[in-house]
C-alpha cells in the first residue's frame, strides 16, 4: 500500500477553523476507512486571527524594547543630564 502526502498548500485550500471528519472506524477487529468522508470537513470555534496575531495584541510591551530614561541617562555630580556612555 502507497501513501503521499503533500506538505505544501495554498492560502485557498487551508480551511480556517475546519477540521476533517472521522474516516476510520474499528469493527469486529478490522479498521474500516469511509472513502466517501475522506475530503470532508466541519467548522469548530476558532478566533479569526492566529496564535502568534494573538500574542502580538495581547503582549505587553518588553522592557527591553523600550528603554527607560532611568537606564539610559542619569545626572553627573552638579546635575547636568549625562547619558550613561558619558558617564563611563
Amino acid at each position: 500500500m502507497t501513501c503521499q502526502a503533500r506538505t505544501s498548500y495554498t492560502e485557498d485550500e487551508v480551511l480556517w477553523g475546519h477540521r476533517f471528519l472521522p474516516v476510520m472506524s474499528l469493527e469486529e477487529g478490522f479498521f474500516r476507512v469511509d472513502y466517501s468522508q475522506f475530503h470532508s470537513t466541519f467548522e469548530v470555534p476558532t478566533p479569526p486571527y492566529s496564535v502568534k496575531e494573538h500574542e502580538e495584541k495581547n503582549s505587553l510591551p518588553s522592557p527591553l524594547s523600550t528603554p527607560t530614561p532611568a537606564l539610559t541617562e542619569s545626572r553627573d555630580k552638579k546635575g547636568k543630564k549625562k547619558t550613561l556612555l558619558e558617564l563611563l
